[in-house]
């Protein structure tokens, strides 16, 4: 069985498709669409995919799990992982692109803004 897809994201030079399935993320290739590696960790429906513009090979999730993850694609590991920060699901995201500044939008209509230096 098939998660539906939740989010898609090219990375900043195309190389890469990341694309959320259920709790999971999955990274293409985007050339050859070859499954490059999948990303598990999150207990909930992935709700947002980010490539960072300050790191090479750095994808950050969100989850209704009311985390956010931070991944190392290079060695296809996790490299930060967000507690339970919010009574609500998170349902989008952004990275501001001239500060490693993380903004999350919340279910109950909350900005939260994090620090990912």
């Amino acid at each position: 069985h098939q998660e539906p897809a939740s989010c898609v994201r090219f990375s900043p030079d195309g190389f890469y498709t990341a694309f959320a399935a259920g709790c999971n993320v999955l990274v293409f290739v985007t050339e050859t669409t070859q499954l490059d590696t999948t990303l598990v960790g999150h207990d909930a429906t992935v709700t947002a995919i980010l490539f960072s513009p300050h790191r090479p090979h750095t994808i950050i999730t969100a989850s209704m799990d009311r985390t956010f993850k931070i991944w190392d694609l290079a060695h296809s590991c996790l490299i930060y992982q967000s507690s339970v920060i919010s009574a609500s699901p998170f349902l989008c995201a952004s990275v501001d692109p001239h500060h490693e500044l993380l903004a999350l939008g919340t279910a109950d209509g909350k900005l939260r803004l994090f620090n990912i230096a």
